[in-house]
């Protein structure tokens, strides 16, 4: 294994970046994989209807979506739970999470 000097600022190595990978997918139950990939695709969507891309998504689109999601009436548990499969969806691109716009009133 490379020394701490030796790996790459972007990452991990690929040899721990394969070790660590099953134990990453095994930490999740099935059910919250689906909730994950579901909560991905609509916020997919959402992007492609509006003329954003969903990877890597800007601040402004992830706003919008989150947004979009609380005047539809959605649990704020739910758009915490589409907030967080947006960053692990980022996260497992290897992109940068975006962060939410906020503004000053």
């Amino acid at each position: 294994m490379p020394a701490l000097a030796e790996v790459p600022a972007a990452g991990l190595p690929a040899e721990a970046i394969a070790l660590v990978t099953p134990y990453q997918r095994a930490s999740k139950a099935e059910a919250t994989v689906r909730a994950c990939r579901g909560d991905e695709a609509l916020f997919e969507a959402w992007c492609a209807r509006f003329g954003f891309r969903s990877m890597p998504a800007s601040p402004e689109a992830v706003t919008g979506f989150l947004v979009h999601e609380a005047e539809a009436g959605r649990a704020t548990s739910t758009i915490g739970r589409r907030w967080a499969a947006i960053r692990y969806a980022h996260r497992c691109a290897r992109s940068l999470v975006p962060l939410l716009v906020t503004r000053a009133r």
